[in-house]
């Protein structure tokens, strides 16, 4: 297990945690039994989503020019479940963020799966980049103006206006789904430029200019239900009170409400949403060479500690004792 990886809770029920050996084992979150394992962990786990691949549930991480996808589900009495390999050529990119993972292949045509899971190729509207695939093979796309609905064989079902921000001129370089219905979208135009958009209706809810676009490789923190994120130098709040903020320089490592979690030269520090002003806020540790958590939940916080070998994931529950995995 690399330096890289992390704890991943991919649902609420699931917790998920790798060994030096490579091997991604799933857990009860709050009692750390068991109840899935898989081989060929990638090097982040933050980098595993969950998704539907020829209509079933499946993990999903893009590691060494390959798509990897896991079942969900694990055959009874079988140790450990391999994963289905997906050879990416030069040049080609998987995106495994969306409901089914696809791979990019650039010119405007992506591979996507049909309903067996077969892949194939389909062109989409030049000058527009893919917000999503659907669980159902529909995919969507946004260009400077339009935002298309496509078929899973690339016909326009369907195009509704999208008015993006005023210096933005062209369509997105980067997009990031934050949830089912809201997108983080990044232009780099004239100048640089976030926004998060309503996919529902096409409307942006609001943008700013940002220090530094995140670039595609660094790790989205979201918090469905509190609707924020950060990313790279950002922070973002999506609900009630809607910002754009940019982050002192830290290594972002966990978000829940509006706090985020991260690992700075003067040890983890907290940063906070609501106070965009404010300075990053440092805690004493049990020991100096502590980190920042890993994962934050309602009841929960989650470390991750390494020794040698041996790497191991403490739960500390915000009320009762604390039981480490």
């Amino acid at each position: 297990m690399t330096k890289h990886t992390t704890v991943n809770l991919i649902s609420p029920d699931r917790l998920l945690t790798a060994d030096p050996e490579g091997t991604v084992t799933g857990r009860n979150p709050s009692t750390g039994q068991p109840v899935w394992r898989g081989d060929k962990a990638p090097e982040d786990l933050a980098s595993i989503h969950l998704g539907t691949w020829a209509g079933k549930p499946v993990y999903a991480a893009a590691e060494r020019n390959e798509l990897r996808l896991w079942p969900v589900a694990m055959p009874y009495d079988t140790p450990s479940v391999a994963p289905t390999s997906i050879g990416l050529e030069p040049g080609q990119t998987a995106r495994t963020d969306t409901h089914t993972p696809y791979i990019e292949l650039g010119d405007w045509y992506i591979r996507v799966p049909d309903t067996a899971g077969t892949l194939h190729d389909v062109m989409i509207p030049p000058g527009s980049t893919v917000l999503d695939v659907a669980a159902d093979g529909t995919i969507t796309t946004i260009s400077a103006t339009r935002i298309y609905t496509l078929d899973n064989t690339g016909k326009i079902l369907e195009e509704k206006n999208f008015t993006a921000p005023e210096s933005a001129t062209k369509y997105p370089v980067r997009v990031w789904l934050l949830d089912d219905t809201h997108a983080l979208l990044a232009w780099d135009d004239t100048e640089r430029v976030m926004g998060v958009l309503n996919t529902s209706t096409g409307s942006t809810l609001f943008s700013g200019t940002p220090q530094a676009i995140p670039n595609a490789t660094e790790p989205l923190l979201v918090d469905k239900e509190a609707k924020t994120a950060a990313i790279g130098s950002v922070g973002i709040s999506y609900g009630d009170q809607a910002a754009l903020i940019d982050l002192p320089a830290a290594d972002l490592s966990a978000i829940h409400g509006s706090l985020i979690y991260a690992n700075s030269n003067n040890g983890p520090v907290t940063l906070d949403l609501g106070n965009p002003e404010a300075e990053p806020k440092t805690w004493a540790n049990y020991r100096a060479e502590d980190p920042a958590p890993a994962l934050v939940t309602d009841d929960a916080v989650y470390v991750v500690a390494t020794q040698l070998e041996n790497t191991t994931v403490y739960r500390s529950n915000k009320t009762n004792d604390s039981a480490h995995q």
